[in-house]
């Protein structure tokens, strides 16, 4: 008759099991609050660093647009005097060839 269990017995082991389910819930519970918290950190410091790099990337883009309209401006500028000497020149030589004709 050992083996039988009294009725307060009985209640002790199914609260003793109880307990253990619910810590057990509860930890796993704080495992995945915990590995949430983790995960979102990681997306926030991710997304982050891809803004800072996309800033970054637009200045450094930003700066080689305007030192490319500088330098093709330049190059305008140079072809535009080009032009303006060669008319000179041809007129020049229109000059010239009137004269001798």
């Amino acid at each position: 008759m050992s083996d039988i269990c009294t009725p307060n017995q009985v209640q002790e082991i199914i609260h003793a099991e109880l307990d253990k389910r619910s810590a057990d819930f509860v930890r796993k519970f704080w495992y995945i609050i915990i590995g949430f918290a983790i995960s979102t950190a990681g997306a926030w410091y991710s997304l982050y660093y891809q803004v800072q790099r996309l800033d970054l990337q637009q200045v450094e883009t930003t700066v080689r647009i305007k030192d490319s309209v500088a330098e093709n401006q330049r190059q305008l500028d140079i072809l535009r005097t080009d032009y303006k000497e060669d008319v000179a020149e041809i007129k020049d030589d229109l000059k010239y060839i009137r004269e001798r004709i």
